[in-house]
């Protein structure tokens, strides 16, 4: 049974004067921000800093214009394109993203875009390392892409507020087919503003888990001593 829903891992642009906007997400180029779990139980919430300045062009545009996270499993670091590995997938219209239409604007947390998982059943252990991976319908624009990530960009020996995961990026048009860490391999950190929020078990049900464990030892043992006696 779960229990209360809890606040797992965050970086919260907003408060960080090294907060930026760039990192853009289009049809040619993808974004994904990988993290490291923290408390075991189910993910039940992601939400990521995202923004939108196509909303216009999306409203008069023959296409759908959505944004889709998909959350996936990570392979030596990186996210994971692998089929076996995608956990679930998420897709929100761009016209309900915030837009940065006038400029662009640091987002608040709870402006972040929320993506609701608690229909996959996620379980997750403490430790466990997904990846995020944000993609769009959105062509690149001749003004360049607009839809983007938020993000914070620390230099070397500065402290990074998600030490269990980075940045990444791909763009198959422009001859980057596999994820990329959007450091570019640098000393310096580059981290998507993201929360993540996970439900605990309740602790009767881990008080139940455990009696029926106990029962079970018990019940073995039993059985054991009959047949040693017969």
């Amino acid at each position: 049974m779960a229990g209360p829903v809890v606040l797992d891992q965050s970086v919260l642009v907003s408060d960080d004067p090294r907060a930026y906007g760039v990192g853009g997400i289009s049809s040619e180029s993808a974004r994904a921000q990988t993290f490291t779990v923290g408390i075991n139980g189910r993910l039940e919430f992601a939400s990521a800093a995202l923004f939108s300045q196509d909303t216009i062009a999306c409203l008069s545009s023959p296409i759908d214009c959505n944004l889709e996270m998909r959350l996936t499993r990570t392979a030596l670091g990186a996210p994971s394109d692998d089929p076996n590995d995608l956990l679930a997938t998420v897709s929100v219209p761009w016209v309900s993203i915030p837009s940065n239409s006038h400029g662009y604007k640091v987002p608040n947390a709870n402006e972040y875009t929320v993506f609701d998982l608690r229909h996959f059943n996620i379980a997750v252990s403490a430790g466990d390392v997904f990846a995020m991976v944000f993609l769009s319908t959105i062509r690149d624009t001749a003004f360049g892409t607009f839809n983007s990530v938020s993000g914070v960009i620390g230099e070397p020996g500065t402290l990074d507020p998600n030490p269990g995961g980075q940045q990444w990026f791909k763009n198959p048009s422009a001859g980057l087919f596999d994820w990329t860490p959007a450091n570019r391999n640098t000393a310096r950190f580059v981290e998507t503003g993201f929360q993540t929020f996970v439900s605990v078990p309740e602790p009767g049900t881990l008080g139940l888990f455990g009696l029926g464990l106990v029962c079970l030892g018990v019940f073995w043992r039993k059985n054991t001593c009959v047949r040693c006696v017969g």
